[in-house]
């Protein structure tokens, strides 16, 4: 699956969520290795086209991601994702698209 962003965007292998599946009330599940990835995509994207879009870091095991454009709001605190089953559910506000693609010349990791 991939964020589509400008239509560049590398692919992330992920599965889906268990409860919603592969739609837009779902949110993917991340290998640690491939969060890691996403988290580095996501700040390197806010770095290139800054202000819009989501940053994250690290906190021990857990994944803090912060909008950018919410943090401008009274009370917002950053989303804390821990692993569940030792997956992240990374961009439950993301625009996530489900790709049937198994290689792109973007593609990061293979497998889920």
């Amino acid at each position: 699956m991939t964020i589509g962003v400008n239509g560049n965007d590398p692919l992330f292998p992920a599965l889906p969520d268990p409860d919603f599946g592969w739609s837009r009330a779902g949110t993917p599940r991340f290998r640690p290795e491939v969060a890691e990835v996403v988290v580095a995509w996501l700040n390197d994207t806010e770095r290139r086209c800054p202000g819009g879009g989501a940053v994250a870091y690290w906190e021990g095991e857990i994944l803090v991601l912060v909008d950018r454009l919410a943090g401008y709001e009274d009370g917002y605190l950053p989303t804390r994702i821990a692993p569940v089953d030792g997956r992240y559910a990374i961009g439950a506000e993301f625009e996530w698209e489900r790709t049937t693609t198994a290689h792109s010349p973007n593609t990061r990791h293979n497998g889920l």
